[in-house]
């Protein structure tokens, strides 16, 4: 059996300038709500997560915000349409999983931000 060796998707600790590819929406079976945002750096595709809640207060709000949407109390946001596309920037640790022993990187999601 024959499998394809994939290129790794660690980056290094610091700041990254990706493209924002992607947006969906996660819930855990503890019956929690997430979006999941998936940005290309380069070859490597890397992925961040916020709760689903949206206020301008919020972490998801506060980035929607960044990317130039306006959030006005009782309308509806289109995620897809707000983030999809859009290139950024972000800073990077690396951290430990407890569960499986392997480090990943984690983009630490208060640094997303436009990349111009």
């Amino acid at each position: 059996m024959k499998r394809q060796v994939q290129t790794s998707n660690i980056l290094e600790e610091g700041e990254h300038t990706g493209l924002i590819t992607e947006v969906q929406e996660r819930e855990t079976v503890q019956g929690f709500n997430y979006i999941d945002v998936f940005i290309q750096v380069k070859e490597c595709k890397i992925k961040t997560s916020f709760s689903d809640y949206i206020s301008p207060t919020s972490k998801l709000g506060i980035v929607l915000e960044r990317f130039g949407t306006r959030l006005e109390p009782d309308t509806e946001v289109d995620l897809e349409e707000s983030l999809t596309g859009q290139e950024c920037k972000f800073s990077v640790v690396k951290k430990l999983n407890k569960n499986d022993g392997k480090t990943y990187s984690n983009i630490i999601n208060d640094t997303l931000r436009p990349a111009k």
